[in-house]
């Protein structure tokens, strides 16, 4: 009976040992104890990086270390990408998370087009972009659209000639029109003043001599519909149909976010993972706290939860968290309508791209480790992220030969 218990306890001894093991704690000889530990799990993309624990190199990504409590500054680096940190504090039994999406260094830069581009207009879903290209050739020039989207067995995006130049007026002033996106994106609005409004007053604004034009992305060489007596009537259908599209988003956010939101936020963009909404605060509020606790091993970074008119933020509606993107340029954080896209989402769902006119720069969702990307020559007016990462930029590398500019390619992975 003796010899019975003595197996039992000593299997119900592994049998704990085996719990708390898993648990985190681990046997202190010196003290005699059982300690809790915490556990930081080190992964990267690409893998194979350097993990620095305050300083001192532990192991390679992808890896699980196991610490006693307290405040540690994680470093992951690995040569040729920009080096990413953080600190943590680890407690007893916790798990954190250090995943970062690594950014080279010396991104790849590969041409795109070489017609030469006038103006460019990105879809804001990133899957495609609408240019003019008008260089005195009347059998190429026109509106053009390039899919972002590398082909399978191809190294070049596909180029579509939506309309030719010669399908519209003469008198239409292709070179400074702007384009308009549909919610949907399968339509798209030209709008431009006549030469003769813009000779008159080369300072004007389009007014009432304007002209706008609708084609669709679908069809080639198509000749565009005169819209320009309904315009008005088609911008408030889109609006109405956008406000539609962002109520479905904002559906999914928990119900005292979503009172909120509906009225004071405007809509940027929605992470890929649709866990993260990128938003405008259109008054200055209060968002109520959903969770009453933090739960251990999310994100540790300090929230802002006063909203003040015009800033912009992220929500995480997953841990029921609000950061600050304080690194926005001053013309959209003070809500200035923009020319040109200023600030959108990798589809890795954690980072954020800005384009900050002189610099295109990648923070994490939560505004910290910001790296630079790219500095070289290009166009402020335009920037573009596609599904895959790539980000698509105009510039002129070679102004002693070519007029304008053409699409380039930053390879971030």
């Amino acid at each position: 009976m003796l010899q019975k218990l003595l197996v039992f306890i000593f299997f119900a001894s592994i049998f704990i040992a085996i719990i708390l093991y898993g648990r985190g704690y681990k046997l202190d000889i010196n003290k005699r104890s059982l300690q809790a530990t915490g556990i930081i799990v080190a992964s990267s993309n690409p893998d194979g990086a350097k993990i620095y624990i305050d300083g001192v190199l532990k192991a390679a990504t992808n890896e699980n270390i196991t610490l006693s409590p307290g405040s540690y500054e994680v470093r992951i680096e690995k040569q040729g990408y920009s080096p990413w940190k953080k600190n943590f504090l680890l407690r007893g039994e916790w798990v954190v998370k250090a995943n970062p999406d690594l950014f080279p260094v010396n991104p790849s830069l590969s041409p795109v087009t070489n017609s030469g581009v006038n103006k460019a207009f990105p879809a804001p879903s990133g899957d495609y972009t609408v240019f003019v290209s008008e260089t005195g050739n009347a059998e190429l020039d026109g509106v053009y659209q390039l899919n972002h989207a590398r082909r399978t067995l191809g190294l070049t995006s596909e180029l579509k000639l939506l309309a030719l130049r010669s399908s519209l007026p003469s008198t239409f002033d292709l070179k400074t029109s702007t384009f308009s996106f549909s919610p949907s994106e399968d339509e798209i609005l030209i709008t431009a003043a006549t030469q003769s409004a813009t000779t008159l007053n080369k300072l004007a604004k389009p007014t009432d001599q304007s002209r706008s034009y609708l084609i669709t992305r679908n069809q080639l060489k198509q000749s565009p519909f005169d819209v320009t007596r309904s315009v008005a009537n088609l911008k408030e259908a889109w609006r109405k149909d956008q406000v539609k599209k962002n109520d479905v988003t904002i559906a999914s956010l928990p119900n005292a976010i979503r009172k909120i939101a509906l009225q004071d936020f405007e809509v940027i963009g929605v992470s890929k993972d649709e866990k993260k909404l990128l938003y405008k605060s259109l008054v200055d509020t209060t968002l109520p706290q959903v969770l009453q606790r933090d739960i251990p091993g999310t994100n540790q970074t300090r929230e802002e939860r006063n909203l003040r008119e015009g800033l912009i933020y992220v929500y995480d509606r997953e841990e029921d968290k609000n950061y600050l993107i304080s690194s926005i340029p001053t013309e959209l954080a003070q809500g200035k309508a923009p020319t040109h896209t200023i600030v959108t989402w990798h589809p890795n769902s954690k980072n954020l791209l800005i384009n900050e006119g002189n610099t295109i720069s990648v923070i994490d969702y939560d505004n910290t480790n910001k790296r630079t990307l790219y500095s070289g020559s290009y166009h402020p007016d335009y920037f573009s992220v596609s599904n895959e990462g790539n980000v698509f930029i105009l510039a002129n590398l070679n102004a002693q030969s070519n007029v304008l500019p053409n699409f380039y390619v930053l390879g971030t992975q």
